[in-house]
């Protein structure tokens, strides 16, 4: 990473300072989330299920750092390389320092790639409710290993603000090992979310298996010793369920009914390039999950998503993982064996860290130019595709933010459809990388 300048660290600061004194004179809770997996989906459902009941505002894009997060807070855009824009971002703020409806509520993201962030992004805003969803190898570039990753991300859990009228909790997912043990890290009470039984105090697990279809997920969750059906017609895949079971241990605490949680959840829609099912040419199905791949327990899981919701032939558009530091190797082919294991019928990677699978699947009956074939580049990807595609294929797409596999699904999707609609990173604002991602 290159080492910031002047202007950026001045500009850092001054928006830190506009955040901070937004937040000392509002008031308003503050649900912080943070994981290597789900961030934007827990977010995003989160909000969905609160709007209804409060003010609440959520964090937009990629906003979730050093400089995304205070403007969040401030409710602006960025100014990018604008003077005129910047100083839009100081009229909002004032406006927002007299405004007398700002938000009840803030959902927002807490993005980390190195060590120390953080601790900058909680000077910001310390949170009421800390959500972590889970910690995976990623970012290894720039952490030593997976409990480093995990340190980094737990300090959320230290900076909660104590002795406050705002509610106050963490909320663990409890299937992870790593996140569930970050609980002895406060005093605040605790919430778990996951399948099993064996979770602790205020535990909400689902307690019948999910049935994954094309009309979406149907599951139980139990809580409180209550038992309520909820459906999501627009998910698909059990991990996605985690995002899920988050909110609802969020709306628990804001005492939001069950019913009514599930009810709400009748009409959430995860965000573009996040394993949206969307029709594709010469009638395919596309799973697009081409927002990000940050870590193999993320690709693996969208693997496995495909294998269960076989058609005709399950395909497999995979992208680098970056950031993953000396062990690339090893975690590029633990994907081919997710990939072998799921028996996915046709693989096209892209970029030469995915190309490792190769010496996975070339030892069981996959073979190059026949059903796996390895390229540098989206477009080649593209051209494969567009040539050997059958009826109700059902295509996944995923790789790393860096690899832009949203091209591919671009280039897949039924003509009727409007890509600005339903990809991801299809206007100026995502082009122009003006932050950091995770």
């Amino acid at each position: 990473m290159e080492p910031k300048n002047t202007k950026q660290k001045i500009l850092e600061k001054v928006l830190c300072f506009m955040a901070k004194s937004l937040l000392k004179k509002h008031n308003p809770c503050i649900i912080g989330i943070t994981g290597s997996i789900g961030k934007t989906s827990t977010k995003d459902a989160i909000y969905h299920i609160l709007k209804d009941h409060y003010n609440t505002v959520k964090t937009q894009k990629n906003y979730n750092n050093e400089i995304g997060l205070p403007l969040t807070i401030i409710g602006a855009e960025t100014g990018g390389t604008s003077p005129a824009g910047w100083a839009r971002v100081c009229m909002k703020w004032i406006s927002q320092m007299r405004n007398s409806d700002y938000p009840e509520v803030l959902v927002l993201e807490f993005g980390i790639d190195h060590p120390g962030d953080m601790d900058k992004l909680v000077e910001i805003a310390k949170p009421d409710i800390a959500l972590v969803t889970a910690v995976a190898h990623s970012h290894e570039m720039f952490f030593p290993d997976a409990a480093a990753i995990a340190h980094e991300k737990g300090k959320i859990i230290d900076a909660m603000r104590k002795g406050t009228k705002q509610r106050s909790a963490a909320i663990l997912n409890g299937d992870d090992k790593v996140v569930r043990k970050m609980k002895n890290r406060t005093k605040a009470p605790i919430f778990t979310y996951g399948f099993h039984e064996d979770l602790d105090v205020h535990a909400l697990h689902v307690t019948e298996n999910t049935t994954s279809e094309g009309s979406g997920i149907t599951f139980k969750v139990e809580a409180e010793g209550r038992s309520v059906p909820v459906r999501v017609p627009n998910l698909v895949g059990k991990h996605s369920l985690y995002a899920i079971l988050g909110a609802i241990s969020v709306a628990q605490i804001f005492k939001i009914n069950l019913v009514d949680i599930a009810q709400s959840l009748l009409t959430f829609t995860l965000p573009p390039g996040r394993m949206r099912l969307l029709p594709g040419k010469n009638k395919t199905v596309l799973l697009d999950d081409s927002y990000n791949a940050s870590s193999p327990a993320s690709v693996n899981a969208a693997i496995k998503t495909l294998a269960t919701g076989k058609k005709n032939r399950t395909v497999a558009v995979l992208g680098d993982m970056l950031e993953l530091g000396d062990k690339e190797k090893d975690y590029h082919k633990e994907v081919g064996k997710c990939v072998q294991k799921e028996k996915i019928d046709f693989v096209v990677t892209v970029g030469s860290r995915m190309a490792y699978i190769e010496e996975v699947l070339s030892k069981e009956n996959y073979t190059l130019g026949e059903n796996l074939f390895l390229v540098d580049k989206p477009q080649e990807a593209i051209e494969i595709l567009l040539n050997t595609l059958k009826p109700d294929d059902y295509i996944l797409i995923k790789g790393s933010q860096g690899m832009r596999l949203e091209v591919i699904s671009e280039a897949l999707l039924a003509s009727n459809i409007n890509p600005k609609e339903v990809l991801c990173r299809q206007d100026a604002s995502w082009k122009a990388k003006s932050f950091s991602v995770q």
